[in-house]
């Protein structure tokens, strides 16, 4: 990961964006953030070969985006989503707080203005490591249909996501619904003096105005077919927009696979 870059601005949150490929996801999680005087958008581009991405780097370096806010990062490589908390050392570099997300997120219009604040005291309360915001199943109809390959099985996105509505927690003086939750790399506060990296994904998810929407879930996915398809091809690390199993999942798929065949073949 980059060093020497200071991406703890004073008076300002780091939200660290992975990105690879998707300018259009990119540019509108940048845009969405700066909505929050408080935030700094930090994208992490994992080696990105897409003319536009790169063209979108380029042009935010000239024009200046939004001065001393928004920072861009070529690390070179596709590193994956989950470098930040798998490099020891770029993570000791971070401050206690700081956020992560996808760019694939359309965030909820009804998201409080102090959001972070309000997952820090989540987090907090709950001594976890994530406080994030829950996913939105409200409009299943508009998702795509057919079944993933997950490391339980084949399933549809609301099968496999109803488990992140199923442990609802309380909160004194929280009106927001709360749910114990994996938490990957969607959005989400972390808080370093509870993160493990060895336990990644413990989390809280935060419904109501926190709710978002992940947009590749969606048949219409809001990019270019150009783009989409460049995407496609590329990704390594996508759950439900690769061309191949993600990267992260390959080896375990191989050993069920393997394990299949044997069974099959066995007297």
């Amino acid at each position: 990961m980059a060093a020497g870059t200071d991406i703890a601005a004073a008076g300002q949150m780091p939200v660290l964006i992975p990105a690879f490929n998707n300018p259009t996801y990119v540019a509108g999680m940048v845009g969405q953030l700066l909505r929050f005087p408080g935030l700094r958008p930090v994208v992490l581009d994992n080696g990105s070969t897409y003319p536009p991405a790169l063209a979108l780097y380029r042009r935010w370096a000239a024009q200046g985006l939004a001065p001393g806010r928004v920072l861009v990062l070529l690390l070179g490589q596709n590193l994956g989503p989950r470098a930040v908390w798998q490099d020891a050392g770029f993570l000791r570099r971070l401050p206690r707080h700081f956020c992560l997300t996808d760019p694939d997120l359309e965030l909820n219009p009804a998201l409080p203005a102090d959001f972070p604040a309000q997952l820090a005291r989540v987090a907090a309360q709950f001594r976890s490591g994530k406080a994030g915001f829950a996913l939105s199943l409200a409009d299943r109809h508009l998702m795509v249909d057919t079944a993933f390959r997950h490391a339980e099985g084949w399933k549809r996105i609301w099968e496999s996501e109803a488990a992140h509505w199923q442990e609802r927690l309380t909160m004194p003086g929280f009106a927001e619904p709360l749910y114990r939750a994996e938490i990957d790399t969607i959005f989400a506060l972390y808080d370093q003096e509870h993160f493990d990296p060895a336990q990644p994904f413990r989390g809280i998810r935060v419904g109501g105005r926190f709710t978002a929407r992940h947009l590749p879930w969606y048949r219409e996915t809001g990019l270019p077919p150009e783009e989409e398809a460049f995407y496609r091809r590329a990704a390594e690390y996508s759950y439900y927009m690769g061309d191949r199993p993600a990267r992260q999942l390959r080896p375990l798929f191989a050993w069920q696979d393997a394990m299949a065949g044997a069974a099959a073949g066995a007297p």
